[in-house]
Formats: C-alpha cells, sequence, structure tokens
C-alpha cells in the first residue's frame, strides 16, 4: 500500500481491503466466524451479507455471523482485540492502523493481513440543495458532518478540506455523525453538508439524493491532487 493513499479515495480509485487473523485457515475446523462489517445503511453490512451466504454455500457447517460495526476504524479495533475473525476496512486505515499513524499511532495494528480487494469507495460530499454549495470550498463558515470521531471518514473529511485550502475551524459548524445521521439531517435540513465514504451506490447516498432535497458536491482531480 503506498503512502499517499488517502487522496486516492478523493478521485474514487480506494478500494476496501478484507482483513483476517490468521485463524481464518482454519476455517474448515471452526464452524462460527464473525465478519465486522459497517452501518447497516451503508455499503459494508450488505456486501458483509453477501459475503457470508457465499461461504455458507461452498464451505457446508461453516457459518459467518455479520456484526454491524462503526466501519474501518472500529473493524481495525475489533480485529487487533480478537472480537471479529474478519473485516471490512478502507486500505487507506488498514495503511494506518499497520504503520500505526494517525488514530493508531500510540497502538499500531500488526495481527492482521489482506485477502483481497472489494471495491473502489470514493468520499462522497452531499449538501443541502438550499445551502448553495457548488463546490468543497463553498463549505466554508456552513454547517457540516465530518463523520464520527477517529472513524476514517473524519480522516477523509480533513483531507478533502486541506486539499481545498481549508481547515476544520473554517466550518461554521461541525458535527460528527455517521452516515444514517448525516443523511437525516441533510434532509431536514438542520445541516448544510455532509462527507461521506462509501461505496458508489450506496443506499444512504441513494436515498438523500432521491428525497430532492440533496445535490452532490463534485471534487474534482485538480483539487485531489
Amino acid at each position: 500500500m503506498r503512502r499517499r493513499v488517502g487522496f486516492g479515495i478523493v478521485v474514487g480509485i480506494l478500494v476496501a481491503l478484507v482483513l483476517a487473523t490468521p485463524v481464518l485457515i482454519e476455517a474448515q475446523t471452526r464452524k462460527l466466524l464473525t465478519i465486522a462489517s459497517g452501518w447497516v445503511v451503508g455499503a459494508y453490512y450488505p456486501i458483509a451479507g453477501g459475503m457470508s451466504r457465499i461461504v455458507h454455500t461452498k464451505l457446508p457447517g461453516v457459518r459467518v455471523t455479520v456484526e454491524s460495526s462503526g466501519a474501518s476504524v472500529a473493524n481495525a479495533k475489533l480485529v487487533a482485540a480478537g472480537d471479529a475473525d474478519l473485516a471490512i476496512l478502507q486500505n487507506d486505515i488498514a495503511f494506518y492502523a499497520w504503520n500505526g499513524q494517525l488514530m493508531f499511532k500510540d497502538q499500531p495494528i500488526r495481527n492482521m493481513v489482506g485477502i483481497f480487494t472489494l471495491h473502489p469507495e470514493p468520499v462522497q460530499v452531499l449538501a443541502t440543495a438550499a445551502s448553495g454549495i457548488k463546490s468543497v470550498k463553498d463549505m466554508k463558515g456552513k454547517r457540516v458532518s465530518i463523520g464520527p470521531l477517529g472513524s476514517g471518514t473524519e480522516v477523509n473529511s480533513i483531507q478533502i478540506l486541506e486539499a481545498n485550502g481549508l481547515r476544520l475551524e473554517d466550518l461554521g459548524r461541525i458535527e460528527r455523525l455517521d452516515a444514517g445521521g448525516a443523511s437525516e439531517q441533510i434532509k431536514d435540513g438542520r445541516i448544510d453538508a455532509a462527507v461521506f465514504t462509501t461505496g458508489i451506490g450506496a443506499a444512504v447516498i441513494v436515498d438523500t439524493l432521491l428525497t430532492g432535497k440533496a445535490v452532490m458536491v463534485p471534487v474534482t482531480k485538480a483539487e485531489a491532487e
């Protein structure tokens, strides 16, 4: 994994990694495995459900239980603690965990290994139609959700703001909502914009846009670079 992975998310080339402890090798003797996914309204949860069904079909007698979670950062910590056998992570968060950077600076996580990549996971920015936000720079002075404290979305929010010459202090009000909460507050007009790090076509994005109350804020290649 390359160091400059954070901006890979911004331009939509980031892929999620599925990580596991070595116990996966013993799946045939271990009859029950647990996979940490993400929020129910996000992309990880249904993907994990699909993986669970594939395992059930291909490995008779082996069950995979899907657990909802706070997504990448929480999942890395669940693997580290032995509370999950498998987990879905953004590859930038996996990089930070392995190298002890950012939210993992005091406790690197090494008891995990990448198995395969799943899908591109771009940072997606939504704003209320009434906010007048047309670009990331327009979020200055606005009410913005940057994701839960310590989450991968929070890290990506800071990165995308910095790429546009902004800091957290430039926002009018900061909210730290999960994907579902951010969606609801955009629809209700309680916040002006929100950053989501989730797969293309995630239910939370589609549902928010279908209300007609939200718009997608473009992130250009030039901004990402």
